[in-house]
């Protein structure tokens, strides 16, 4: 799991460094468009020591603005809603957890230029941070001092890094498909003094983008 103090200097680093980039005049820029939605396969985590868990697939959505200032590199910007789910044991005692979540990430898009089928691949990197808009058990039982207070509702904000990749066709010069495969680099909560839950999430998505 990456600690909070590293997620805090990459969500802070690099949006500067995609300011000052984007600051910079260049050629052949170009804004698109779209949606995309898929499946997410949750592996969680639970800081509480002598804890196993089991995450669930949960469906996500999500609408995204992309800027491509050179033929082969942009900014991404998204907004996600996931469903998350997963259950923790302990020798003790047993929790389910669910929750819907928002979360923005902001990434960096790396693409080649299409072959002759309209065939390109692209990769994704970058940050993003999640709210949870609703957090509840679903049960709970044997030794409740182990889940003690750990509810979801007293951190409900989150960071990660993230990496991605997908392949893209183009249906034609202003629209393409693309079925990507992104996965967090450790979910993590903001404040290190909380345990609670976090998630290593593995997104599959098929998605749909408009070119200006």
């Amino acid at each position: 799991m990456i600690s909070p103090t590293l997620m805090y200097k990459i969500n802070t680093i690099f949006p500067l460094v995609c300011m000052m980039t984007l600051s910079v005049p260049l050629n052949a820029q170009s804004w698109s468009t779209g949606f995309f939605s898929g499946v997410n396969f949750s592996d969680a985590r639970h800081s509480y020591r002598g804890t196993t868990t089991q995450g669930y697939a949960r469906p996500v959505v999500g609408v995204f603005v992309e800027r491509n200032f050179v033929s082969w590199i942009g900014y991404r910007g998204e907004l996600l809603w996931i469903r998350k789910k997963a259950d923790a044991r302990t020798d003790s005692s047993y929790a389910r957890w669910s929750a819907t979540v928002i979360e923005a990430p902001l990434l960096m898009v790396l693409q080649s230029s299409s072959d002759y089928w309209g065939v390109s691949p692209i990769f994704y990197f970058g940050v993003k941070v999640g709210y949870a808009v609703k957090t509840h058990y679903i049960e709970k039982n044997g030794n409740a001092t182990d889940f003690e207070g750990q509810t979801g509702y007293a951190n409900r904000w989150s960071a990660a890094g993230e990496l991605g990749a997908a392949i893209d066709y183009a249906i034609s010069p202003k629209l393409s498909v693309d079925v990507a495969f992104r996965f967090s680099l450790g979910l993590t909560d903001m404040d290190p003094n909380e345990p609670r839950w976090s998630f290593h999430d593995r997104l599959f998505t098929l998605g749909v983008k408009f070119k200006r």
